[in-house]
């Protein structure tokens, strides 16, 4: 904790910023809190109660025959359950195979096709609104496949969507299939809390229980010091970087369990934030991967960059190198360290390297990484990341601009010959 206060006080005074004391400084979190009182922000206050995991409980019985799973739906009605799967670990085997299509490409859909046991595989459609285009061409194409295969297809679906009539319940129709509802106040980006994020992640074998359980602490830890906690101080530096010209948002975990992490922040802090001429570009990087592909840049490019990092506490992890080894490489240093020594270093010297470029950086430290940490770590995000739409004058729960291009594209479609 010293520490990270420590880098906190040098991030001021690099950036010439002093941090709030008073609650008249911070009507962002003011806001914040009444929203959260009138149960107008269900993503974050439904993390105290069990609903969304009851809710995710009996779909899960409806599927926990198959052996595998087809997760259809795009942006935030995919992310979430990808980040919770890739926490498992880049390898892990979980107690199914769980596949997200989150795209509208036939190559991949085609390729995925051929992997899939028809009769062992379950499907989730999910659609917010219940009319995105994607979801819908990817459910009809699977609803055909089992029907072409003798299937039935209200035994291997279930869907989730807002509780009103939309296409997604008019496709399904003849065949009663569970419908689960999508609270309609919780937008897709901030649904991993609910049951799009946790019913995947229950079929994979992840811990959904500690992970709500962590998210709520934390989402408590606000309730109790809202305005010193860590996501309403970082308000400030998120408005004094945009103000001094740091335009990009680097989001750097170091390893490979956060990789999906920095993904689904990625649409959290684009979507939200990027209105009205506002907004910094987040960037996707994993440590220490993008310092052979991206630290270039970052380092030599324009100095518009702010690097946030996470340090998941490798730390003494990992097989131990043989001193004959490090001999035999004539590297004898490192005889008795481990790849997490090394990943643990190669951040330090990253952070070191960015500093002396006066490029600002922060750290989140993670003590031990799982469920519950990560929980707690998203939770941090969502608040930080609405408290900054609220600072900025901004609406962080809409994005208005992407339901243009969506019309624009059924436009084109509409207008395509058939095949």
């Amino acid at each position: 904790m010293q520490e990270q206060q420590q880098r906190l006080l040098a991030l001021t005074k690099l950036l010439s910023v002093t941090l709030p004391v008073s609650e008249q400084e911070q009507p962002q979190v003011k806001q914040l809190l009444s929203q959260l009182k009138s149960g107008n922000l269900p993503a974050f206050s439904s993390c105290l109660s069990l609903d969304e995991l009851h809710k995710t409980q009996q779909a899960y019985a409806h599927l926990k025959q198959f052996k595998t799973i087809v997760v259809l739906g795009v942006g935030g009605s995919s992310l979430g359950g990808q980040m919770l799967q890739s926490a498992m670990g880049k390898y892990a085997q979980g107690d199914r195979a769980v596949f997200f299509v989150d795209n509208a490409d036939p190559l991949s859909i085609q390729q995925l096709q051929q992997q899939l046991c028809l009769a062992e595989t379950g499907f989730i459609a999910i659609s917010k609104s219940g009319g995105t285009i994607e979801t819908l061409l990817q459910s009809i194409h699977f609803i055909q496949l089992l029907e072409q295969n003798n299937l039935q297809v209200q035994k291997h679906f279930v869907a989730i969507t807002e509780p009103k009539n939309a296409q997604l319940k008019m496709l399904f129709a003849p065949y009663q299939i569970p419908f689960y509802d999508h609270n309609p106040l919780i937008g897709g980006r901030y649904s991993v809390t609910s049951i799009v994020g946790l019913l995947p992640a229950m079929l994979m074998g992840f811990d959904v229980e500690a992970f709500i359980q962590g998210a709520g602490a934390e989402l408590q830890a606000f309730y109790d010091a809202p305005y010193t906690h860590p996501s309403a101080e970082a308000v400030h530096l998120h408005t004094a970087l945009q103000n001094q010209g740091f335009t990009e948002l680097v989001m750097m975990p170091y390893g490979d369990s956060l990789r999906a992490f920095s993904q689904w922040f990625v649409q959290l802090w684009a979507e939200s934030l990027g209105k009205q001429g506002k907004g910094t570009t987040p960037i996707v990087a994993v440590g220490s991967t993008d310092q052979h592909a991206q630290l270039q840049l970052f380092m030599d490019g324009p100095k518009n960059k702010f690097v946030t990092f996470i340090d998941v506490n490798t730390k003494n992890q990992g097989s131990t190198i043989q001193p004959a080894y490090a001999k035999r490489i004539e590297q004898p240093y490192l005889a008795g360290k481990t790849l997490g020594d090394l990943l643990a270093c190669q951040r330090l010297g990253t952070e070191d390297a960015l500093a002396q470029q006066n490029i600002p950086t922060r750290l989140i430290q993670i003590d031990a990484f799982n469920a519950e940490s990560l929980g707690k770590l998203v939770m941090q995000m969502m608040l930080e990341t609405v408290l900054t739409g609220y600072a900025w004058g901004v609406d962080p729960l809409d994005q208005p601009a992407v339901e243009d291009a969506k019309k624009r594209a059924l436009n084109y479609l509409e207008r395509m010959p058939c095949h």
